[in-house]
């Protein structure tokens, strides 16, 4: 698997969540496809999963987004600093209709946050659907696939494809409580920003919360490694 000649292919197929504890013969697979989310998509997504599930979560950190407004407001932004915002959706196909199950705002132009001299990608926006969405689209909950990591993937993968070597970093919002640090963290295996390492990039700075996440080009490379068996 080469990844530093900008062809490296997404994840397309994602263990389900019910068997991914269980040894690799085991397990049970559901066959995903990534595609660059236009607006169209992220006002379906707005319309059929964030206002009638998400927005009903009180504990989830993406209550209350609003991806079309996300594309015109932070999009554009981004865009003018030179960034290379790109949104991305995971999903599945039905009947030749593909359903979104994630989507992914990045920018593929960014700095690395462990060292400000080195280009990466970094995650600006992150969310998935939740199981009650599933079980709208009549979904078992055997068959749902476990695509956390997928997402994070997504930015790894267009980082390897820029020829970023996997560097690609992302902050956890403090509304998503410890859950979200152990998620990134633990589940998704990135590494913790130390809290003095100051954050700042082009004449801008933000406070380092201590939620900052990271891969290296090390790190990169063994997770995109470790997902290997799914694209």
């Amino acid at each position: 698997m080469y990844r530093f000649n900008g062809n490296l292919s997404f994840v397309s197929k994602a263990v389900t969540r019910t068997t991914r504890k269980l040894a690799e013969s085991q397990r049970s697979y559901v066959q995903l496809f990534v595609k660059v989310a236009d607006r169209n998509l992220l006002e379906s997504w707005h319309r059929e999963v964030q206002r009638p599930y998400i927005n009903l979560k009180r504990e989830r950190a993406d209550r209350g987004w609003n991806w079309p407004g996300i594309m015109t407001l932070q999009g554009s932004v981004a865009d003018r600093l030179g960034q290379e915002p790109v949104f991305y959706a995971v999903g599945l196909k039905r009947a030749n209709r593909f359903i979104p199950l994630g989507l992914v705002f990045l920018a593929k132009n960014y700095y690395a946050l462990y060292d400000s001299t080195k280009k990466g990608c970094f995650i600006w926006y992150v969310t998935s659907a939740p199981d009650e969405f599933y079980n709208s689209i009549g979904i078992p909950r055997q068959q749902i696939p476990s695509i956390g990591n997928i997402l994070v993937d997504i930015g790894i993968t267009v980082s390897f494809n820029q020829l970023k070597n996997g560097v690609v970093g992302l902050h956890a919002s403090p509304k998503g409580k410890p859950d979200l640090v152990d998620f990134y963290g633990r589940v998704c295996k990135l590494k913790r920003l130390s809290s003095h390492i100051p954050i700042g990039f082009l004449g801008l700075s933000r406070r380092n919360d201590g939620r900052y996440f990271y891969s290296d080009e090390q790190t990169g490379f063994k997770l995109s490694c470790s997902l290997d068996g799914l694209r």
